[in-house]
């Protein structure tokens, strides 16, 4: 197991053939510069430079609360305006120059101050108003912000503030889904995707995730919500084969969209499967699914002809995808089995693992690993019926999956010979 970046593996491995002489010199530059050209990534010094920038903030805010009722109102505005524009020269001025961290680190602490003075004009001024809508007005700003300006940090603070917004509005209205959170962050990730910015790419994700349990959690755990969720994020996963195989829409983004996405997937059946079983959800009603989950599988089936009429490298995965997904809506579609929920959580782990070897993921590894272990400690936790019915479970998946280990080699290798 390695713990170094991808650049820096590269890297090391381009000078070790150049050492070894597998490489010729020019052909070692080429590559070397190549690499270089993938991108700057965070640093050390980006970080430093980020911290930097939160303490001035923080010094901002600190240094004029402390001295607010002594400075006259003019005074107050002028010195609101005079340090946001101050920071907006200092962001042109680092661009100009080419200096990239001190550009984005510049430009967040304008946005920053921006969010600043608006609290603060509000105060001067006795604007009274909700606080989310405060944070909201400074989520837009920021986002504009970042594509006019094209910096990554801007945009990853506007997603962590369009959240915060949405997590600010249920106080208002716990019990509506807010659904105008999924329009302010689908700008923020076409934004990252056009930057590119991985790191914004992580950000959005996660926001996404969370967004999807806490409406979740809003509705009480609505199952048929959980479960067009799981069918959704099959129809994604498959969309995500097609691009890493072809396309590459995302930009290479698509291993970390399949983490999120399968993990999403993964979590949520578990947690039907134990609303189902009463076991953490004490509802009283039997769980039953809707016709409806089988668009998941018909919309997986269609991506998957197109992947094996193109034929890209994924369409064993695609036609796994498939499947999956007609098994969930299969088994989650009218009175479910407290077995046949287990063993399909179970099994959508061991896949998950079994992609993460395949595509060479190495977070997909690891994310059907800990899925399979946490499932197995779950079934042992609330038994099937009781211990005896536990323990047969157990029994039957060891059978099964030491039979697969031995024959699917064998059929495998037949089907590679000529």
């Amino acid at each position: 197991m390695h713990w170094k970046s991808r650049k820096s593996l590269l890297t090391e491995a381009v000078e070790d053939w150049a050492t070894r002489g597998l490489l010729r010199p020019d052909d070692a530059r080429r590559l070397q510069t190549d690499i270089a050209a993938q991108g700057s990534g965070l640093d050390f010094r980006a970080l430093v430079i980020a911290f930097g920038v939160i303490c001035l903030v923080l010094a901002a805010l600190t240094f004029v609360a402390a001295n607010w009722d002594a400075i006259p109102r003019p005074g107050k505005l002028g010195l609101i305006g005079g340090v946001v524009w101050l920071a907006w020269s200092g962001a042109v001025a680092a661009g100009w120059r080419g200096a990239h961290w001190w550009y984005e680190g510049l430009t967040l602490l304008a946005c920053g101050l921006y969010g600043a003075a608006i609290m603060l004009v509000a105060q001067i001024y006795h604007i009274q108003g909700e606080p989310a809508d405060a944070v909201w007005l400074w989520a837009l700003g920021t986002l504009i912000a970042a594509a006019l300006m094209r910096a990554a940090m801007p945009l990853a603070l506007a997603t962590g503030l369009f959240f915060l917004w949405f997590a600010m509005s249920l106080e208002r209205d716990f019990a509506t889904v807010n659904l105008a959170y999924l329009g302010w962050w689908t700008c923020g990730a076409v934004l990252a995707a056009l930057l590119p910015s991985r790191f914004c790419g992580h950000v959005s994700a996660l926001a996404l995730v969370a967004w999807v349990f806490v409406s979740l959690g809003q509705e009480d755990f609505d199952r048929l919500a959980a479960m067009l969720a799981v069918g959704g994020a099959l129809v994604v996963v498959s969309l995500m084969l097609i691009s890493a195989a072809s396309g590459r829409w995302l930009r290479g983004f698509e291993g970390a969209a399949l983490f999120y996405t399968l993990g999403l997937a993964l979590a949520l059946t578990v947690l039907l499967h134990l609303s189902g079983t009463d076991f953490l959800y004490r509802t009283g009603s039997a769980p039953v699914g809707a016709p409806v989950l089988f668009a998941a599988p018909v919309a997986c089936l269609v991506a998957a002809l197109w992947g094996y009429m193109q034929g890209v490298d994924t369409r064993y995965d695609l036609w796994v995808t498939t499947l999956a997904a007609a098994l969930f809506s299969a088994i989650f579609t009218g009175q479910w089995s407290q077995w046949l929920t287990a063993a399909f959580a179970l099994g959508l782990a061991l896949w998950i693992t079994r992609m993460g070897w395949r595509l060479s993921l190495r977070r997909l590894r690891w994310l059907g690993i800990a899925g399979f272990a946490v499932i197995l400690l779950i079934v042992y936790a609330e038994t099937l019926g009781s211990l005896m019915g536990t323990a047969g479970f157990y029994l039957g998946a060891g059978i099964l999956l030491l039979v697969g280990a031995l024959i699917l080699p064998r059929v495998l290798r037949k089907r590679a010979a000529p």
